[in-house]
């Protein structure tokens, strides 16, 4: 899920939408500009960022926590048969 409003979706052109319902149809993504579920790999990559971008844990913190949350996300993919991509 990308999360439209971080990206000013109130703002796109018509190229633009068109745009993104194509990578929709394509990537099977669903753009919102509803928060990611609680807890979800989403939802913790923000938090990641929002504590960088404030200054309580170092862009190298920041970047090795996202790579473990990748990581997890991929291997509970892989266990429950889907295509992690």
């Amino acid at each position: 899920m990308i999360m439209a409003s971080e990206i000013g979706a109130g703002d796109l052109t018509p190229a633009q939408r068109e745009t993104l319902a194509f990578v929709e149809q394509m990537t099977g993504w669903t753009i919102s500009t509803d928060p990611p579920p609680a807890g979800s790999p989403l939802a913790r990559m923000i938090a990641l960022s929002d504590a960088r971008d404030a200054g309580r844990i170092t862009a190298e913190e920041c970047v090795a926590a996202q790579r473990r949350i990748q990581q997890a996300s991929l291997a509970e993919a892989i266990r429950n048969g889907e295509e992690p991509f």
